[in-house]
């Protein structure tokens, strides 16, 4: 393990619990929270449960909320 590694794992744990409190602000399930990623392109991940009423945008009144939802979500994370 390189020195530097506790440090990045700290940061993406900030990272990943960013992700965590905006999904828990919009009521999304989190069926896993994870700092040390399955594979080399992502250092954490956050697996949301299947949600219909979030993952698709409707056509209605509704979609301005359920896109704002969406992007927070993905972004939540942080600069870095």
């Amino acid at each position: 393990m390189l020195a530097h590694q506790p440090v990045k794992l700290v940061g993406t744990a900030f990272h990943e619990a960013g992700h965590s409190v905006a999904a828990f602000h919009f009521g999304v399930k989190i069926e896993h929270v994870g700092i040390q990623a399955p594979d080399e392109w992502t250092l954490g991940y956050v697996r949301h449960a299947r949600q219909a009423d979030w993952e698709t945008v409707d056509v209605t009144a509704d979609q301005e909320a359920t896109a704002l939802r969406a992007i927070t979500l993905s972004l939540a994370g942080g600069g870095g």
